[in-house]
């Protein structure tokens, strides 16, 4: 398995430190390495005329990217389990479609797939 692309987790979210023009709901996602807080994203509340995220919109979105690394590691962990490799556990699963479980393996790896930077293409040099 490759090294991870993205910043080691784990990540967190809290509000912003400084009030000054944020809403209450906004939150911060950070991981902190070597006593330094790393910024990763900012979460807006969702607001419009009529809403002004009432529902908690913004910490629930802040709470799955959070997740995002630690999420990331089961999926490849669940499909490169041992059991995979002898023919039993998920890739049983992924063949035979018990109870719709196939359908999940593929959505595992295609949220892999999402979350990973693509391979580079194989460069050919000219003749």
């Amino acid at each position: 398995m490759s090294e991870a692309q993205h910043t080691p987790a784990p990540w967190e979210n809290a509000e912003p430190r400084h009030p000054g023009g944020r809403q209450e709901e906004d939150r911060l996602i950070y991981a902190v390495s070597d006593g330094n807080w790393l910024h990763i994203a900012k979460v807006y509340q969702y607001q419009n005329d009529d809403n002004c995220d009432a529902n908690g919109t913004a910490l629930a979105n802040a709470c799955l990217i959070s997740a995002a690394p630690e999420l990331l590691q089961a999926l490849k962990n669940l499909l490169n389990a041992e059991v995979f490799a002898e023919g039993e556990g998920i890739y049983r699963i992924a063949n035979t479609d018990v109870d719709g479980s196939a359908e999940a393996v593929k959505l595992a790896r295609a949220a892999i797939a999402k979350a990973t930077l693509p391979k580079p293409e194989p460069t050919t040099e000219p003749h």
